[in-house]
C-alpha cells in the first residue's frame, strides 16, 4: 500500500512538474520582460501587426549606455520605456501609449501612438508624434492624477486621471492626459 502511493506521489509531482512547467518558465519570462508584447491587449496586437507592421516597441535596450543606467536606477526601472498604460481617459479601462521605432531597413524616426478604449474590448489607435529622420528616441511613462507645472506657460494644471509623460533628450517632457473629453499636451520641461 504504501509503494502504490510512493508511485503515485511520483506520477502525480511528474505530471504536474511537465504541465506546469513551461507555464511557470513562460510566467518568469514575462515578468522579466517589461516590453514584452503581451503586456497589451491582444486587440492592440493586432493594430500593430495591420497597421504598424514596419515597427516596434521602444525598449531599454534601445537606449544609450548612460540613458539605460539612468533608467535602472529610477522608480520606473521595471516598466517598459516604450509602454505606458492607465485609466487615462475612462474609470472602466486602461488606454495604451506606445513609442514605436522601426524594426529595421531604412526607416528613422519615432512615433507615439495612443489606443484609445473603445466599444466591446476594442481599441482605436490615433498616432501622437510622427518623426522620420534621425532623431533621439522617446521613454514614456504613466503619471498619477495632480498638479504638474507648464513651463511654456508659467502656470499649472491639474489633472484628475492619470497621465502619461514622454521625454526626449534635447526636446523636453510633455505631458498627455484628458480634459473636458479631449487629449492635451503640456510641455513639462524644454
Amino acid at each position: 500500500m504504501k509503494q502504490v502511493l510512493v508511485r503515485i506521489s511520483a506520477v502525480f509531482v511528474i505530471s504536474f512538474g511537465v504541465v506546469w512547467s513551461p507555464i511557470i518558465l513562460h510566467a518568469e519570462q514575462y515578468r522579466n520582460d517589461p516590453c514584452d508584447l503581451n503586456r497589451v491587449p491582444h486587440r492592440i496586437q493586432e493594430i500593430l501587426q495591420k497597421k504598424f507592421s514596419s515597427w516596434r516597441i521602444f525598449t531599454l535596450k534601445d537606449l544609450s549606455e548612460e540613458d539605460q543606467r539612468f533608467w535602472k536606477r529610477s522608480q520606473k526601472q521595471n516598466e517598459c520605456p516604450g509602454i505606458a498604460s492607465g485609466r487615462y481617459e475612462l474609470d472602466t479601462a486602461s488606454s495604451f501609449a506606445l513609442s514605436l521605432v522601426p524594426r529595421a531597413g531604412i526607416l528613422k524616426g519615432y512615433q507615439l501612438v495612443i489606443f484609445h478604449p473603445a466599444a466591446k474590448e476594442s481599441y482605436k489607435e490615433e498616432v501622437l508624434e510622427k518623426y522620420e529622420g534621425e532623431s533621439n528616441p522617446i521613454v514614456i511613462y504613466t503619471v498619477p492624477a495632480g498638479r504638474y507645472w507648464n513651463a511654456e506657460k508659467n502656470d499649472s494644471v491639474e489633472i484628475s486621471k492619470e497621465g502619461f509623460q514622454s521625454e526626449q533628450r534635447d526636446k523636453g517632457a510633455f505631458l498627455y492626459f484628458w480634459k473636458e473629453k479631449s487629449l492635451r499636451q503640456w510641455t513639462v520641461s524644454d
